[in-house]
């Protein structure tokens, strides 16, 4: 039942996330897939995901500091399109690393 929603689930995001859009290409998405497929591998191994805390704190502080004091003019504009795109890719690379 799991890998017929799993497949359902791909198909569907596939038609309505991934087209020839320069805002969001095929790598992208890929990067997105690996990331989601990445989290749910790591909360499956407990070494992995004993240390996961101390990563996600890593990246906050990385993160805030780089919005903080990054590109002030000229960076990437907010597109909540491409975030939904990216929101999507992430949760099917977390939902096959989950059924698999």
């Amino acid at each position: 039942m799991k890998r017929k929603l799993f497949i359902a689930l791909v198909m569907l995001a596939s038609m309505s996330c991934v087209r020839a859009d320069e805002d969001y290409s095929i790598g992208e998405f890929i990067f997105d897939f690996g990331v989601g497929y990445s989290i749910a591998s790591c909360e499956k191994d407990p070494e992995c995901a004993e240390k996961a805390p101390v990563f996600v704190a890593l990246g906050l502080v990385i993160g805030i500091v780089l919005a903080i004091f990054g590109e002030k003019e000229g960076g990437d504009k907010f597109r909540p399109k491409k975030q939904v795109k990216r929101f999507a890719g992430g949760g099917m690379g977390y939902a096959a690393g989950r059924c698999f």
